[in-house]
């Protein structure tokens, strides 16, 4: 089958993205009467009509769409194949959650560049910045698999979800036994209130009333007015772990429940990864594994113990 012209369709393709002949024609730095007559060309040689006239300019054409469409996502492709061949072969671009990157990745990059020095991890932090159609990145990290096909993705860690609070917050409390103890606690939310619901329908003391509280935009913000002393927060315990750690969080309840959520490994092209992309997605599983089978903190019995300890004033 013989393709119109790749000129014209470059041309269709702007016109249609930008809403106008005008703008494509400055974008594509050539005049308003040359974008016409392309457009012209590639609908006498397709047939259809890909414009239709309205009463204040033109609009697209049911064909106009689907071609519009269509044309996009091949642009697109193209050029994140010419990006692939023209990037530095040692520069990675990854994407993945805000809090994810500040509350997991960042404390552990160093390691990985300090092992890896001719590589350049560019990390963006981005809400919903991995899906197929996206690209401009080589691997990215999301929380449920989406539309990526098994092939694409790879497991690294599980949700788990526990109270924590500040030390001088539970300090001379007596921690939570039961639904109605939580009453007199202050909740701290991310988003929505789900989170702090399916953890009191599944810990040993019964459910309570969720609803009061502050709300924050993310995790990271709930976690660091708990950091604060504004009252507790549930977290998945990975993104808590350095805090837990260094004592600026204790597990209030030392009672995990998942939430059925796993964080993926996104590779847009697996079969052909460049040396960097291997090198990082090898360090990478290899973190998650340490966070799944005993890097968090508070999942250890002496930081059960530890955190218990310091919530009824014992040392």
């Amino acid at each position: 089958m013989r393709l119109p012209s790749l000129t014209a369709l470059r041309t269709f393709e702007t016109a249609a993205r930008l809403g106008g002949v005008t703008r494509a024609a400055e974008e594509l730095n050539v005049t308003q009467s040359a974008v016409s007559r392309q457009i012209r060309l590639l609908e006498q040689e397709l047939g259809v009509s890909l414009f239709r006239r309205v009463h204040r300019g033109v609009v697209l054409s049911a064909e106009g769409e689907r071609l519009a469409a269509t044309l996009h996502d091949a642009f697109n492709r193209i050029a994140e194949g010419v990006d692939r061949l023209q990037r530095d072969p040692w520069t990675l671009k990854i994407r993945v959650p805000p809090t994810f990157g500040v509350r997991w990745l960042w404390p552990r990059l160093r390691q990985f560049e300090a092992a890896h020095p001719k590589v350049t991890a560019e990390v963006s932090m981005l809400w919903a910045c991995t899906d197929p159609g996206d690209g401009g990145f080589d691997l990215g990290v999301r929380l449920r698999p989406g539309a990526w096909p098994a092939e694409n993705l790879t497991e690294l860690f599980e949700e788990r979800l526990a109270p924590v609070c500040a030390p001088a917050f539970i300090a001379g409390r007596k921690p939570p036994a039961s639904g109605a103890d939580f009453e007199r606690f202050p909740l701290l939310h991310c988003a929505n209130h789900h989170d702090w619901r399916l953890w009191s329908r599944n810990w040993s003391g019964g459910p309570f009333d969720c609803e009061h509280g502050e709300t924050f935009d993310t995790l990271d913000f709930a976690l660091r007015a708990a950091e604060a002393g504004r009252g507790v927060a549930v977290t998945d315990l990975a993104m808590a772990e350095d805090d837990i750690a260094a004592g600026r969080l204790q597990v209030l309840v030392p009672e995990a429940v998942s939430n059925g959520h796993v964080y993926y490994l996104v590779s847009p092209d697996p079969h052909t990864e460049r040396p960097a992309v291997r090198l990082f997605r090898k360090w990478i599983v290899a973190q998650a594994d340490e966070t799944r089978t005993g890097g968090r903190a508070a999942d250890r019995p002496e930081a059960a113990e530890a955190n218990a300890g310091a919530a009824t004033g014992k040392d």
